[in-house]
């Protein structure tokens, strides 16, 4: 991958994002102004028609076939999401709450909560051999629950041979359950398969299945991005997601404690992930089987379960830019005799020897193994004297071709500042490198207090202090003072230029606290 399928990639995305249900077509019906139930306004609407529902509990079973409509709420008018949750779909568990059947142009369903649905598959939403876009919409309760000797698919959408689009969703308590062996439930909140599925913007949390407790994919063209995964559950493979051979590009999106893997990925097909965090997974963040190719960029990979954090039986992988730092002696294990490893600009927790199994290993710039120093362990953003800060490399030319996103996991600029080397992981600091000359780094002392009276004097108060550096967001040192032993100092900084500082000021008691200011 190189930086420009990357934009091209995030640009389209962006692009499907705009495209959302608010573009109505010249002819509506409002429900129950027009009819009294929504299948009967389906049914009266023609190709391109707007079928609009008023807020209330809605307790229909709806199909549409061999149309494309656009089906919404009040938001799709007002933009007001408050009438998503006062417009509900309700399938009161006793059947599918909408089905979607051969609308080839093009359907939308937009700000709803749908809930309650049960079936066979797609409890929520079915989808078949269509074109479909769900927006500012939540799933929530539903089940697709198998009865003899059938299968369980997609507790809250299941999409056969469709071209599926989902921006500003929630899918939450969504399960696919069956108790009658061998059958395998796939696809808590969703299940897809020969399908191209693109994902933007929303939640996935505490759903289940058998397989992939937030989806389950089976030889699908999968995009996704700025979607978190947290709290899903699958006793076999994927507590986030499963997918069975295709394509799957993960981008800026977060897997926290999933009870399995974040993803498992296997089969003939690729997997690249990018500006994405893992942590808390039970089984383990990433694995991945079979003729997959393997790609992480920018990416943190920290502190998952007992598999470590990546289980690699392919024939490439390639780490970029990335931090994968868990608490055992090994944080990658390969399982196979002909791997190849390309490490590029990486820190990895023992370095080399934190990776078992007879990989080849092809390493490509520094790999860094000391402590990546976090900021914290729930966003692991990096502290300001990490050695992640500035490490990576924004493009390489030699094999594997491949290039820095150009935002982080908070859509951040990356590199930040400009001109600097990319970091280490998910997210960007504001430095260009480190701040360096620090001893005993320590959280943030609230003791102190650093004040500006007039443009570019600092008072800092609070505490005894030994020694005050102070450095620009470059990471150059533009002031330093030692031996002050005092509860008050003060820094001038008049000056310099206008911009964003940084104090490290190190107390007697060899705790050091870093302040960020900014001279105006």
């Amino acid at each position: 991958m190189n930086k420009e399928i990357t934009s091209v990639r995030f640009i389209f995305l962006i692009l499907i994002a705009m495209v959302y249900c608010g573009n109505l077509y010249s002819d509506e019906i409002h429900i129950p102004v027009d009819f009294p139930t929504i299948q009967e306004g389906i049914n009266a609407a023609a190709e391109g028609d707007s079928v609009i529902v008023a807020p209330g509990m809605w307790y229909e079973h709806l199909t549409v076939s061999d149309k494309s409509i656009t089906l919404g709420s009040w938001f799709l008018t007002t933009g007001d999401t408050t009438y998503i949750r006062q417009t509900t779909l309700n399938g009161s568990n006793s059947g599918r709450v909408i089905a979607v059947d051969n609308a080839e142009t093009g359907t939308s369903i937009c700000g709803f909560t749908i809930r309650n649905g049960r079936a066979v598959a797609g409890a929520a939403i079915w989808i078949n051999s269509s074109t479909v876009h769900i927006d500012h919409t939540d799933i929530v309760n539903n089940t697709a629950e198998c009865g003899s000797n059938q299968y369980a698919q997609g507790g809250g959408i299941a999409c056969y041979s469709s071209n599926l689009t989902i921006s500003d969703f929630t899918f939450s308590n969504n399960q696919a359950l069956c108790s009658t062996p061998p059958v395998n439930p796939e696809g808590g909140a969703i299940f897809a398969r020969d399908s191209d599925l693109h994902l933007i913007r929303g939640k996935v949390f505490n759903n289940y299945a058998y397989l992939g407790g937030g989806l389950g994919l089976a030889n699908c063209n999968t995009h996704i991005q700025q979607v978190d995964f947290v709290a899903n559950e699958a006793p076999s493979p994927g507590g986030g997601i499963c997918a069975f051979g295709g394509g799957l590009s993960v981008m800026e999106c977060i897997f926290r404690e999933n009870q399995g893997e974040g993803i498992t990925s296997m089969y003939e097909g690729w997997l690249d992930i990018q500006n994405s965090l893992f942590t808390g997974n039970t089984r383990g963040a990433i694995s991945t089987l079979d003729h997959q190719v393997l790609t992480i960029l920018n990416s943190t990979i920290a502190a998952n379960g007992p598999y470590r954090n990546l289980y690699i039986s392919v024939p490439e992988a390639r780490i970029y830019n990335s931090i994968i730092w868990g608490d055992g002696d090994t944080e990658i294990t390969f399982s196979g005799p002909t791997n190849d490893l390309y490490l590029i600009h990486s820190l990895i927790r023992n370095g080399a020897s934190g990776i078992s199994g007879n990989a080849a290993k092809h390493i490509i710039g520094p790999l860094l193994s000391e402590n990546p120093l976090f900021a914290d362990t729930v966003a692991y953003s990096l502290s300001d004297n990490s050695p992640c800060i500035g490490a990576g490399i924004d493009t390489i030319t030699s094999y594997p071709n491949l290039a820095a996103p150009l935002f982080d996991l908070d859509m951040n600029p990356r590199p930040n500042p400009a001109g600097s080397s990319p970091d280490l992981g998910a997210r960007e600091r504001e430095l260009g490198s480190p701040v360096t000359g620090v001893i005993n780094p320590e959280p943030l002392n609230s003791t102190i207090s650093v004040y500006q009276p007039e443009r570019g004097i600092f008072r800092i108060t609070g505490a005894e202090l030994n020694s005050v550096a102070v450095f620009s967001v470059t990471g150059e040192l533009v002031y330093f003072s030692d031996n002050l032993n005092t509860e008050q100092a003060e820094v001038n900084l008049k000056a310099m230029p206008g911009g964003i500082y940084l104090l490290s000021m190190v107390l007697n008691n060899h705790c050091r606290v870093v302040r960020k200011v900014v001279v105006y």
